[in-house]
């Protein structure tokens, strides 16, 4: 068995809406866990719209969910978050991995006349 890398998970973020894109480059950018709310208000987006990219992006792995606590009455409001995932620099660590394991692979089993 050969081994390397481990398998990178779907590359999602090449599959984003314009509008899930941006949204999560603003996730990024803020560096810090958000309501629905101030993400509506930074994007110019309705809270809806702005609750549904951003629970698209967390069910896909590239934002993360918490929960804020609560102050008083109600439910307390869901914080979200750029994940480690959502870094394309990860993605290049991965490609790098692979390409590194490949190049191995071939000079091990090459013929070398």
């Amino acid at each position: 068995m050969i081994n390397g890398p481990a398998p990178a998970k779907p590359a999602v973020a090449l599959s984003l809406s314009p509008a899930r894109q941006r949204v999560l480059a603003w996730l990024q950018e803020t560096g810090e866990p958000t309501t629905v709310a101030r993400c509506a208000a930074a994007l110019d987006l309705h809270e809806n719209t702005a609750r549904n990219h951003l629970e698209a992006l967390a069910d896909d792995g590239l934002a993360n969910r918490s929960r804020k606590k609560a102050n008083g009455r109600g439910r307390p409001s869901t914080l979200y978050a750029a994940s480690a995932d959502a870094s394309s620099e990860s993605g290049v660590r991965e490609y790098a991995s692979l390409a590194s394991a490949l190049a191995r692979i071939i000079a091990e089993t090459s013929n070398n006349t």
